[in-house]
């Protein structure tokens, strides 16, 4: 009588071998490259790592902001309720404190509107975002946010010496 070693003995083998034919016939597609209804998120954000002093929900309601951008001039105006809900964030609270944290180290700007339209949101260039590491204190704890913001390019340096 065979050993149910025996029985099973090359059986993975075959397995594996057809399952990596099947996987060869069936080319699973790539997204494709220029497609319209992609947001892009600064690299930066990541490499300088901003996730490491700005909570989730901040990324959440960046991503947001990212993908309403106008691509030519960077500027969206969702309401709170529609980021609320692309965010899937439950308090207003939560959606406020995450736009005016990615306001203070320079990542947006907040243009307030009067009355019941939407804010004005500006996606800001990269080279002028805080560091995660420079010293930022919020206003009312009666502290000063950086004057200025730490450049990113080494360029910008030179301009600021001559």
């Amino acid at each position: 009588m065979k050993t149910m070693e025996n029985l099973f003995d090359g059986y993975l083998d075959k397995f594996k071998k057809r399952m990596d034919v099947r996987r060869e016939t069936i080319a699973l597609p790539v997204r494709p490259r220029g497609k319209k209804t992609r947001l892009f998120i600064d690299n930066e954000y990541f490499s300088l790592h901003y996730g490491s002093v700005l909570p989730l929900s901040a990324l959440a309601v960046y991503a947001v902001l990212c993908k309403f951008a106008n691509a030519d001039t960077q500027t969206c105006y969702p309401s709170v309720a529609l980021i609320m809900e692309e965010s899937c964030i439950r308090s207003k609270k939560t959606v406020f404190a995450s736009l005016k944290k990615l306001e203070q180290y320079h990542l947006i700007e907040i243009g307030h509107s009067r009355g019941r339209s939407s804010n004005k949101y500006t996606l800001l260039d990269s080279h002028i975002w805080l560091k995660p590491n420079s010293t930022l204190a919020s206003p009312e704890q009666g502290q000063n946010v950086h004057p200025n913001p730490v450049k990113n390019d080494p360029q910008s340096h030179i301009s600021e010496i001559r």
